[in-house]
């Protein structure tokens, strides 16, 4: 005789619990039409179980039934009002109907009730990123690993959390728990990357987007980041297979082709460039930056009409765009520079428009609008100045530092096209004044290392220091360097340890307007007596001026006035023509200056 709580089912006689496990068996088989077939013979026999309506429930929810779903976990809640499993499921059954409110609702009573309810926290903690409530959300993962600190998902979620709100350090550190407890975590190693290259990282990214990568070959989003800092560094090639590698993944990712478009400008094969941005335009419309990249396409051709069209066309997509401004201005400065034809409402096609004025006015214009948008937009401030000739104390850091690290790749072959000799001619003085020694040297604004050089073989100790990473990737690769130093220059002579022999600045002041704060921090920090060797943009008159090309300009009354200030000894003076632009020779100073401490 068979009792009540139990069924024959494939022979043999089940309890409830076996019953249960049953079904969970095939629920978890994904066959949950066959849970509710089976179900309705189970419950015949077990009205008052909690365990069975909330099984039954979660079967409804998974075939898209939402109204049977809730009647069975109101049932079971009707057994039990603390069942913690239907507490959660009435949670993700909101969720299921876009009520985020009500599943939180749900979520804390079920975790007020069972602190230790993994999947409700974890759940609660989503809902809340969804809502745009990252700091509560924070708190719901952070019990989460308290309850179990295995779970690599919620690790990996604190670091992305961390990371949004900008500490990138924290974040680290829980993308590196998620990957220690699950090392084929993929997407943690990306966003570790992601994190590390926020700091400066560089080659600890390059290697966890590599990882990721390895751990899933298709994992587009890791193809494209490595792919955008092999291109910021200057590795191209190696960018453009990474981007290339995107692409094939998928074709149809606007970001792959806006991405692949960056690397194949920097190579320099403008038409593929242009082609991937197109395509990137074509995939999303409403997406400006592949609009604005077309037109810095264009520049580089030397069609600069077609590049304003461009930005216009960015600024039509999205009227905010800083960039799309700023570039326009920059255009219309290089359209200042000499006789260009412009295509405009009052100049038809190939009728020509020479008129300084005009273009420096529309430059004015564009940044204005920029700065309108976006006040605090250092660069832009810096650019608006030197084309409304006010000249300023210095150029902003934000500046320098975009300027080079965009700059770095290419920047020797630049000063080759320019015919620049500043290290060699500065150098020879430096080195005829020192007897052809120059013992422990700091080389200020060292670049990719031209001016040391020109001086390794001639320095006991050579340190370089340089605003732009990139610029210092290059000089590191020469391998000419005792130590390399990311740092802004009045910074570094302020806060560091000064004890040299020579200090060097070839075109570095270029971008220091006043040099007050170079000659003090020296003469009163450095240990010892020393030189002070650096070349300056000319000018005859006044004191500094900056000049529309962003850079600045120093008279020799004006070094005479500092030496005499801060106790210098002006050993020698000479102007030399220091490179060409735009077909001009450009005057410079070279100065020669020692000091006693």
């Amino acid at each position: 005789m068979k009792t009540d709580n139990t069924i024959r089912a494939d022979g043999f006689e089940r309890s409830l619990e076996e019953d249960l496990k049953y079904l969970q068996k095939v629920f978890s088989a994904g066959k949950f039409q066959d849970v509710l077939d089976k179900g309705d013979v189970v419950v015949r026999r077990h009205l008052n179980s909690a365990a069975l309506f909330n099984i039954l429930g979660s079967a409804f929810l998974e075939l898209g039934n939402t109204n049977d779903a809730k009647a069975q976990f109101q049932r079971a809640l009707s057994v039990d009002p603390n069942f913690p499993k239907a507490l959660y499921n009435m949670g993700i059954l909101c969720q299921f109907e876009n009520n985020l409110n009500g599943s939180l609702a749900w979520w804390r009573s079920l975790t007020k009730l069972e602190p230790a309810f993994v999947e409700g926290h974890n759940s609660m903690g989503h809902v809340l990123l969804e809502l745009g409530n990252p700091t509560e959300a924070l708190k719901c993962f952070q019990r989460t690993i308290e309850a179990n600190n295995d779970d690599a998902s919620a690790h990996k979620t604190i670091g992305d959390i961390l990371r949004s709100t900008g500490d990138f350090d924290g974040a680290i550190k829980s993308y590196q728990k998620a990957v220690f407890i699950s090392p084929d975590f993929a997407e943690a190693y990306n966003n570790l990357g992601i994190a590390q290259k926020k700091i400066g990282e560089v080659d600890l990214a390059i290697k966890n987007y590599k990882t990721a990568i390895k751990i899933d070959s298709n994992f587009l989003e890791a193809h494209n980041n490595l792919g955008n800092i092999l291109t910021e560094i200057g590795e191209i090639k190696l960018a453009v297979n990474a981007c290339q590698e995107a692409v094939f993944i998928n074709s149809d990712c606007y970001e792959a082709q806006n991405n692949l478009g960056n690397a194949l400008l920097e190579l320099q094969d403008f038409d593929g460039a242009l082609a991937c941005y197109l395509k990137a335009s074509e995939l999303r419309p409403t997406f400006a930056a592949p609009i604005i990249n077309s037109g810095l396409v264009m520049i580089q051709k030397g069609e600069l009409n077609d590049a304003i069209n461009f930005f216009q066309k960015a600024i039509l997509i999205e009227p905010t765009n800083v960039t799309a401004y700023t570039n326009i201005g920059l255009t219309f400065i290089k359209l200042s520079d000499g006789e260009i034809y412009l295509e405009n409402e009052e100049n038809q096609p190939g009728s020509r428009c020479t008129s300084h004025n005009f273009f420096k006015q529309s430059a004015i214009s564009f940044f204005q609008k920029a700065l309108e948008i976006e006040p605090e937009l250092p660069e832009v401030k810096h650019l608006l100045a030197a084309i409304s000739n006010l000249t300023t104390s210095g150029a902003p850091k934000q500046y320098v530092e975009g300027l080079f690290d965009g700059y770095a790749r290419q920047f020797e072959d630049s000063l080759t096209n320019l015919s620049y000799r500043i290290p060699e001619l500065l150098s020879a003085e430096i080195l005829e004044q020192s007897n052809w020694k120059t013992g422990s040297t700091l080389d200020m604004g060292c670049g990719t290392g031209l001016s040391g050089l020109k001086l390794a073989d001639y320095s006991e100790r050579l340190v370089g220091v340089d605003l732009s990473k990139n610029m210092l990737r290059h000089a590191q690769a020469k391998n000419i360097y005792h130590e390399l130093i990311h740092s802004e220059l009045i910074l570094y002579l302020n806060e560091k340890k000064l004890d040299f022999d020579t200090f060097i600045a070839m075109d570095v002041y270029v971008y220091h307007g006043d040099l007050r704060p170079v000659f003090e921090a020296i003469k009163r920090r450095n240990r010892r007596s020393g030189t002070l060797a650096f070349s300056t943009e000319h000018i005859d008159n006044g004191d500094y001026t900056l000049k529309k090309t962003g850079r600045y300009a120093h008279s020799g009354s004006y070094i005479k006035s500092l030496c005499k200030d801060y106790d210098y000894s002006l050993i020698n003076f000479k102007k030399v023509r220091g490179r060409i632009d735009h077909g001009k020779d450009i005057e410079s100073g070279l100065y020669l200056l020692t000091f006693e401490v």
